[in-house]
């Protein structure tokens, strides 16, 4: 009996292990077909943003939240605001929102800041909070939670940076830059044209 049994041994590890690789490509798949399904829904644009601009829709969207929330939402513009593309704004207003969400709901955060600010060739998004902080790593790694990458690659579409910030205890943040032209840049474009139109 006792070789019988060792002999099956290594057969049910065997299926085991496949039986967790399976598991482990399953919830790959879900994974995946959730996070498409969420980037369809994140893709529709955002009715705040229509008419308004995305420094309104950063307010109007904190106005929102806070009655729910335990923290204090701060927004902040720094900088002579200009004309951004529909994309620019709509990718960072949801990369705001997925940056503070996160931050109200899993970080135990009191204040949350979100800062606007315009730069000469670039337009910069910061959302910091005073929340607990986590282990950058472990939260990459999690399976089911893409929000991290997802706000790379919304910043990637735009050919900007996100650069995630955080430790235990230290809190997290999330800051994104985007290049713009220089409104000097523009001046000069339009002068070109009207030269090129009366010539």
């Amino acid at each position: 009996m006792q070789r019988q049994e060792l002999a099956q041994r290594p057969n049910r590890m065997a299926d085991t292990f496949v039986s967790r690789l399976e598991t482990m490509r399953n919830e790959m798949q879900v994974d995946s077909a959730f996070r498409e399904a969420r980037m369809k829904v994140y893709d529709l644009r955002s009715p705040t943003l229509e008419g308004n601009g995305l420094a309104a829709a950063l307010r109007e969207f904190t106005e929102q939240i806070e009655p729910h929330s335990s923290a204090r939402f701060a927004v902040s513009i720094v900088g002579e605001a200009r004309p951004c593309t529909p994309q620019v704004e709509e990718e960072l207003l949801r990369i705001a929102q997925e940056a503070a969400n996160n931050a109200n709901r899993h970080a135990g955060a009191k204040e949350i800041r979100l800062v606007l600010e315009y730069q000469v060739n670039s337009l910069a998004l910061r959302v910091s909070d005073d929340g607990c902080g986590f282990n950058l790593a472990e939260g990459f790694g999690k399976t089911g939670h893409w929000g991290l990458r997802n706000m790379q690659e919304r910043a990637a579409q735009m050919k900007g940076k996100c650069t995630i910030t955080s430790a235990p205890g230290s809190g997290t943040q999330v800051e994104v830059s985007i290049p713009l032209s220089s409104p000097s840049g523009r001046n000069t474009r339009a002068k070109h044209a009207n030269s090129s139109t009366t010539g």
